[in-house]
């Protein structure tokens, strides 16, 4: 929907921004080619920028928190309905929404970590 409503050639960015829809298409692409799976979990990204040890960085104390109740959420969650790996594996919408984000988020580039 987003892709329609906001990057399409009628959408709000061709509309009203001054690089209109194709300078926003370039603008994201270029935002989006460092992006990796691995940038989105806070723990790996905090560590990976050398920021794990920095006193008072609220960002790091307060998303690690909320970080850690997301993952007990989702863990307790999917281990309700998958069992095993496998079964995550075999799951075919699940599938398809990984590959979609794959393909329009991380712009199929390998080195996603997907």
């Amino acid at each position: 929907m987003a892709r329609n409503d906001l990057i399409s050639q009628d959408g709000v960015f061709t509309e009203f921004t001054a690089s209109g829809g194709a300078g926003m298409l370039t603008i994201m692409e270029k935002s989006l080619s460092n992006l990796t799976y691995k940038s989105l979990c806070i723990p790996d990204d905090i560590e990976d920028r050398g920021l794990k040890d920095v006193k008072n960085f609220y960002y790091k104390e307060d998303g690690l928190k909320l970080w850690n109740i997301m993952h007990s959420f989702v863990e307790d969650t999917l281990s309700y309905y998958y069992y095993e790996d496998s079964d995550v594996k075999d799951d075919e919408e699940l599938q398809n929404w990984i590959k979609e984000i794959y393909e329009h988020g991380f712009l199929r580039e390998a080195k996603t970590g997907l």
